[in-house]
């Protein structure tokens, strides 16, 4: 995607060109491009450029290219999704009749208002048509999240239906498209052996047996969101599913649409009904991750390269929506209603889509512009006025929207410029935490004794069995994990008196993230922003020519799937990483170095559900984006302003999750809830006054394309739903851990570098290579990010009042070792430095720990001012990066010599 050919095709990724006219001409004049100048062409190094032509093509002015508003899309080498089975009529029409109910409620809300805009003249009847025409309505200003409870009981929403008799209904039907069709003539024996399959009582007689086998399926097919099983932490669930209709029959209309999705995922109008549902209780991030997923379905519909892209998914949709109309075919005089007779015209379901298509663009606009997300508004306002056309009133709306919401625009980008913040922070919006999300269910948060709890952690992150086999000399009895002071996380607690200088704990990376920077052809440069060539598992120096791993390092790693006389071959070690033109991949340690080689780990870890994928896509999403103009390559924008720079930890969790599910039998477990995610601090009641980051890219487009890229049905798994991809995504944000050699030491978290990335023209880019000078200042901030499970558990402290530090390990890159700063003694609890700079600002606090510093050494900034007013709270709060820089190690800590503290002094000093 970033090596794009020189003959113009448009795609997503794909700069625009502009030369025409006045403006053209002008651009020409500033480039010294214009008739009767002389440009000078000697450091193209290249014969024969003497016509105007010649020249441009081998020169282009830096105007005459325009940054993506998106970043790339996956190709076609992702897994093959599994859209499950048709819709049947009987969930069709329980779908239907649950979502009409909140339905006809959002219409008596608009219809007994007067209108103050006409209805369009284009407009046909519509799948959501009491959607569109509150949209029409309240949908100039974004709703206040502040107001929201107050609109949406205003609304006539903030109550519940009784669906028992909508589900006891269909019971019948339901058990006959099920497994267990035909129950009433099981056996006793057979009611027996299949109730112990599902781990259910078997006393009783048949008739009981038989109605607690049709309750079960009857719950199972209606549950929502399986709950995972915790009981390795001692965690018993109360009910399998997060959502009980079945059983739980009193729904809010949130709980009703939902319902409706998981009876019949590919149908937009449950989609948009639920996304405007989250928009007006104030979740406008949750909203955003519904429109999005119906545009993908109206995009598809509309679209024939779309529709092309996914096999089997536009003939769902199509058979989604013709259920949906044929649940009521006639209206209550008894004629076919409007709907059906669309449906059989011409263009059917497409031009059903035009009205959920609108109403999806200007919630996501909503939603946008309530976030503070300006520069996503902007694009997705550019998208509606070009559907909108002259159309009135959608045109309309749009125009005036975009024209009240400037001045917002423009205040929250010159606060944001005023603040010592990365370069990609300064392009984010910002979503209050003050409320949690409707189905966000913590099982640590909801335990009375926590007690097994704690000690599980402590065996099975400071006391493993691992430790002893590999490292017998290792204490594991120094420190446990217990309750912080506060009540509201964990934290490390000296078990018994530690000594300074003795080690405390070690521990690799649980989730890992390596971004490759990008680099042009001729990019070839010694300077300090070289490229070294390191193991994709252990970052070791890898040489070159050893970069593929032997036939026994393949074999060994998959002894049962490859034969004897087979030549294996891992395909990720072909796919480009830096340049397409080297066909460089992935590196591993040769087999000869090691007994169990760095490839072998990897397969047993977590290569393995991407492996043999092209994630080069994935990659361009956060580094710079190379455009080549006659063969002569420039970078003409980089992807890192999105935000995405935690999206190959994400690829990683979403990996485990999918590994954990086949390995242990447990198609149900949920990427929040994987041991690794689990046990970190968050979504907690200490993050309930912070802001975290927002970016359309960020939160809701790469994260979804990760999941179809990886084979997940974004449609059907509500484990992946938005409100658990935001949760993951801020444990990720605070608890992220960067490796790069550039953040050791002694420095200022925020580096000069990473403050304000200007790209230098296409002329001066080429110049700087042909004198020697490499373009690795504009390689993204964060290259290498670590997920450290057990590190993460140790809190901070400020002021220089820690009583331990940390560093990466000399021999084992990528291994972090906490060591005691001075003597600890016995139930005293562990804290360490998050970064070498004071934490003296709020951002840096939210950076940091999600929220204001809890630790006993708080500075004036740590604290939340309740005085201040909200949009300067939103401000500050919402200055996110990723924290603990290296730990610069200490005159006295230096003078131990203990063997481990040595080991993490050379590798600070390197």
């Amino acid at each position: 995607m970033s090596d794009q050919p020189s003959t113009y095709t448009r795609s997503t990724n794909e700069p625009t060109r502009f030369l025409t006219g006045r403006r053209g001409i002008a651009q020409q004049k500033r480039a010294n491009l214009g008739p009767g100048h002389e440009p000078d062409w000697t450091w193209v190094r290249s014969d024969g450029l003497r016509r105007f032509g010649d020249a441009f093509k081998a020169r282009p002015p830096w105007t005459a290219i325009r940054s993506a508003e998106w970043p790339p899309k996956p190709g076609h080498t992702g897994k093959t999704i599994d859209f499950g089975s048709f819709v049947t009529k009987t969930d069709a029409k329980l779908a239907y009749d649950i979502w009409k109910l909140a339905d006809d409620t959002v219409g008596d809300a608009w219809k007994n208002r007067d209108r103050q805009l006409p209805t369009s003249k284009a407009k046909e009847p519509g799948l959501a048509n009491n959607v569109y025409e509150h949209l029409m309505i309240y949908s100039v200003l974004p709703l206040d999240r502040r107001e929201a409870p107050q609109v949406f009981s205003q609304q006539g929403l903030k109550k519940t239906w009784n669906v028992a008799a909508m589900i006891d209904s269909l019971k019948d039907k339901i058990i006959e498209e099920s497994p267990i069709r035909g129950v009433t003539n099981w056996t006793s024996q057979a009611l027996k052996n299949e109730l112990k399959k599902r781990d259910l009582s078997a006393a009783g007689n048949s008739k009981k047996l038989q109605q607690r086998l049709i309750d079960d399926e009857v719950q199972n097919h209606c549950g929502i969101m399986p709950t995972s099983d915790l009981s390795q932490w001692g965690i018993k669930r109360k009910s399998k599913f997060i959502l009980q209709p079945a059983t739980n029959t009193e729904m809010t209309p949130l709980d009703m649409y939902t319902f409706a999705i998981h009876l019949s995922p590919y149908n937009p109008t449950y989609w948009l009904s639920r996304a405007y549902c989250h928009y007006l209780q104030g979740y406008f991030d949750l909203a955003l991750g519904d429109a999005y997923r119906a545009q993908i379905i109206c995009n598809t519909v509309e679209q024939l390269n779309e529709r092309n892209s996914k096999d089997g998914f536009f003939t769902h949709i199509q058979h989604a929506i013709h259920q949906h109309i044929l649940v009521y075919p006639k209206d209550e005089e008894g004629y076919w209603s409007e709907l059906i007779t669309l449906m059989r015209k011409p263009h059917g379901i497409q031009s059903m889509i035009t009205s959920i298509h609108f109403a999806v663009l200007n919630i996501i606009c909503l939603c946008l512009a309530a976030l503070n997300c300006w520069d996503d508004f902007d694009a997705y306002t550019k998208q509606l006025s070009m559907r909108a056309g002259s159309i009135f009133p959608e045109k309309f709306v749009a125009d005036l929207r975009k024209k009240v919401s400037k001045k917002a625009s423009r205040a929250w980008r010159r606060k944001k410029s005023k603040q010592n913040l990365f370069w990609f922070e300064k392009h984010q919006g910002a979503v209050s935490a003050e409320r949690s999300y409707p189905y966000e269910n913590n099982p640590l948060e909801q335990i009375p004794e926590k007690r097994p709890l704690l000690g599980r952690l402590t065996e099975e992150i400071f006391q493993h069995q691992k430790v002893r086999e590999d490292h017998p000399d290792v204490p594991t009895d120094t420190c446990q994990v217990k309750m912080a002071p506060d009540r509201l996380r964990y934290g490390v607690f000296a078990k018994r008196r530690i000594r300074k200088g003795e080690l405390i704990h070690f521990e690799e990376p649980t989730i890992r993230g390596h971004l490759p920077p990008r680099r042009l052809t001729k990019d070839r440069t010694h300077t300090k922003f070289v490229d070294d060539h390191r193991c994709e598992h252990c970052l070791d120096l890898v040489n070159d020519r050893e970069r593929r791993p032997s036939i026994d390092d393949i074999r060994s790693a998959h002894p049962d799937e490859i034969d004897a006389d087979e030549v294996p071959y891992c395909t990720c070690l072909r796919h480009w990483l830096r340049n397409p033109h080297d066909k460089k991949g992935l590196m591993f340690c040769p087999s000869d170095s090691k007994e169990t080689s760095c490839l072998q780990i990897a397969y047993d870890l977590y290569h393995y559900d991407g492996c043999g994928r092209n994630w080069t896509w994935l990659y361009d999403t956060m580094r710079p984006n190379v455009w080549t103009w006659s063969g002569m390559q420039h970078i003409s924008h980089s992807n890192e302003v999105h935000g995405t720079h935690l999206s190959l930890l994400l690829r990683s969790v979403a990996e485990t999750t999918l590994l954990r599910r086949e390995d242990y039998d447990e198609p149900g477990l949920a990427p929040y809830e994987i041991d690794e995610i689990l046990i970190l601090n968050g979504n907690s009641k200490s993050w309930r006054s912070s802001w975290f980051p927002f970016t359309m890219s960020a939160n809701i487009i790469v994260p979804f394309d990760i999941f179809s890229f990886l084979g997940i049905n974004i449609f059907r798994d509500f484990s992946f739903d938005t409100w658990a991809l935001q949760i993951i995504m801020r444990k990720l944000l605070v608890n992220a851990v960067p490796w790069d050699m550039k953040r050791r030491g002694n420095i200022r978290t925020v580096l000069t570098t990473d403050k304000e990335k200007i790209l230098d023209s296409p002329a001066q880019q080429v110049r700087r290579l042909m004198n020697g000078y490499s373009l690795g200042e504009w390689d993204p901030s964060f290259l290498n990010l670590y997920l450290f499970s057990g590190l993460s558990l140790f809190n901070h402290t400020c002021a220089g009042k820690e009583n331990a530090e940390w560093a990466y390990d000399s021999q084992v890159l990528n291994r972090v070792i906490v060591w005691a700063k001075k003597n600890i003694e016995v139930g005293e609890e562990i804290r360490i430095r998050y970064q070498n700079d004071t934490v003296d600002s709020r951002g840096d606090a939210a950076r940091l720990f999600g929220g204001p510093c809890l630790c006993p050494h708080k500075s004036k900034h740590n604290t939340v001012d309740e005085s201040e007013s909200d949009e300067e709270s939103t401000s500050k709060e919402t200055s996110v990066s990723l924290l603990m820089s290296n730990v610069a190690l200490s005159d006295d800590s230096s003078e131990s010599e203990d063997g481990w503290l040595a080991r993490a002094e050379g590798k600070t000093e390197s």
